[in-house]
């Protein structure tokens, strides 16, 4: 038996980012990445968006909400109505 598969296994890493994992789950990532130089390159690359997503958040933090306007809103209403004619 061996570790799951790079699909749980990125999904995994994915998820550490957004809460801590159990310690059968930081084992799993880390024995798979251990062979896997594909997932640790994905592990490491997510790694740096992640940090680099934190500093810009620091940096600029949002102080309204960014939405779209009502009229735009509309338009994209009325093409989605059009368009499931």
């Amino acid at each position: 038996m061996g570790t799951p598969s790079c699909e749980v296994i990125t999904h995994k890493i994915s998820e550490s980012l957004d809460h801590p994992l159990s310690r059968k789950d930081r084992l799993m990532i880390r024995l798979h990445t251990y062979s896997c130089i594909f997932c640790a390159r994905y592990r490491q690359q997510l790694l740096v968006l992640h940090e680099a997503m934190n500093r810009y958040a620091v940096q600029y933090p949002q102080t309204e909400d960014i939405g779209l306007s009502e009229e735009t809103k509309e338009q994209i209403k009325e093409k989605l109505k059009k368009e499931n004619l």
